[in-house]
C-alpha cells in the first residue's frame, strides 16, 4: 500500500491491480530481495511476471539495492552489455543471437525464417551513389513514395520518408533530384559513406481515417523473456518528426510518461493495432529473451517489424517510471 501511494504521488498514476498469483509472487520477491537472496528474489519476480506482466509497472523496491551494487545506471549497463557481446577472440563467450539482429541486413532473413513481416526491400547499395537513381526517381517523387535509410543505424538520423516531393521526416521539399537531396542530408548527418536501404513506404492501418498519418506510427515495445513491460506509440507526423507520444502497458492501459524528449499526448485509448503488435512482440521476445526493444508498425495487413534494438535510446532520456521499469525487467533475465 505504501508503494502504491508513492507511485501515485510520483507519477499521478495508480499501477494496475494484479491477480492473486502475481501479487503473492511479487511480495515474495520483495521479501527475498530485502533478505539479500537476490537469486531467489529474481525467480519470484519472474513468476510474478509470468502470471501478470503488468507487475513490471509496479515498484518492486529494488532500486536502492541496484544502485548500491552499481547496477542502477541504464546507459552504463547497456554500454557494458554491448562491449561484452561484441568482444571477439578466444575465451570470450559467443554473443546471443539478438546481438547480430540490430544490423538490418541480418534482421530481414531472421524475420522471414520466423514468420515476421518486414517492409519490402526495393534496393540496397554500398552507398547512395550506388543506387539506380534513374529507376528510383519516379517512385521517390510519387504519392506512394519510398523510405531511404542508412543500413546500420538504429536511430532515425538520415532516414528520409519521401512522398509527393516532400521528405516527411524533415517536412521539407525534396526538389526534382532526390539523389542530390539525400547526398546533402547524409553529408550533414555524417552518413555519406554508409550502406543504404530503400524500402516501401508503409501505410498506417488508420491512415484512411486520419490522412495526416503519412508516416506510420512507430510502436516501440520493451520486452524481456516473452513478456511485455510497456510500449510507446510515436507519431512522427510533425516538423522535427515529433508530433506526440503515448505509452501503454501490456494490456493497452496508459502508463506514465516514458521519454523526456517527446511531447506527451493526452491520455487516450490504445490504437486498434496495438494488441496485434504486442502479440508479435511477445512471440519475438520468446525467441530473443534478453531485454530488448522491438519496433513495429501496424498496417492494414497487420504488424510489420522494423527493428530490433539492443541499445534503446542509448539508455538516455528515460523518465523515473521507465528507468525503474526497465531495470526491474532486466532482473528477470540478467545478461
Amino acid at each position: 500500500m505504501i508503494l502504491h501511494r508513492l507511485s501515485a504521488r510520483l507519477f499521478g498514476w495508480h499501477p494496475p491491480p494484479l491477480d492473486r498469483v502475481a501479487r503473492a509472487a511479487l511480495g515474495q520477491g520483495r521479501a527475498l530481495w530485502q533478505a539479500g537472496d537476490v537469486t531467489a528474489a529474481r525467480a519470484a519476480f519472474a513468476r510474478a511476471a509470468e502470471a501478470d506482466p503488468r507487475v513490471f509497472c509496479h515498484d518492486w523496491g529494488i532500486l536502492p539495492g541496484l544502485e548500491a551494487a552499481g547496477r542502477g545506471n541504464l546507459k552504463a549497463r547497456l554500454d557494458a552489455r554491448l562491449a561484452a557481446w561484441y568482444r571477439s577472440g578466444p575465451g570470450h563467450p559467443r554473443p546471443p543471437e539478438a546481438a547480430a539482429l540490430a544490423i538490418k541486413a541480418r534482421l530481414r532473413p531472421w524475420a522471414e525464417r520466423h514468420g515476421f513481416a518486414t517492409p519490402r526491400l526495393i534496393a540496397a547499395a554500398p552507398h547512395l551513389d550506388g543506387l539506380d537513381w534513374p529507376a528510383l526517381r519516379t517512385a521517390a517523387l510519387s504519392a506512394e513514395g519510398l523510405v531511404i535509410k542508412p543500413a546500420n543505424q538504429s536511430s532515425c538520423k538520415g532516414v528520409a520518408v519521401l512522398a509527393g516531393g516532400t521528405d516527411h521526416m524533415a517536412w521539407v521539399p525534396v526538389g526534382p533530384d532526390p539523389a542530390a537531396y539525400l547526398r546533402g542530408l547524409w553529408s550533414r548527418a555524417g552518413f555519406a559513406d554508409s550502406p543504404v536501404l530503400v524500402e516501401e513506404r508503409l501505410c498506417d492501418s488508420e491512415a484512411l481515417r486520419d490522412p495526416s498519418l503519412v508516416i506510420p506510427r512507430d510502436i516501440k515495445v520493451y520486452a524481456v523473456a516473452g513478456r511485455v513491460g510497456y510500449a510507446i506509440v510515436l507519431d512522427r507526423n510533425a516538423p522535427g518528426s515529433k508530433r506526440s507520444k503515448q505509452s501503454y502497458d501490456c494490456r493497452g492501459r496508459p502508463v506514465p510518461q516514458t521519454l523526456t524528449t517527446w511531447p506527451e499526448s493526452a491520455p487516450r485509448l490504445a490504437p486498434p493495432g496495438l494488441g496485434p503488435v504486442l502479440s508479435e512482440a511477445v512471440r519475438a521476445s520468446r525467441l530473443l529473451p534478453q531485454l530488448l526493444r522491438f519496433d513495429f508498425y501496424h498496417t492494414s495487413a497487420g504488424p510489420v517489424l522494423g527493428e530490433i534494438t539492443t541499445y534503446p535510446t542509448a539508455g538516455l532520456d528515460n523518465t523515473a517510471f521507465s528507468r525503474r521499469t526497465l531495470l526491474q525487467m532486466w532482473e528477470v533475465h540478467p545478461d
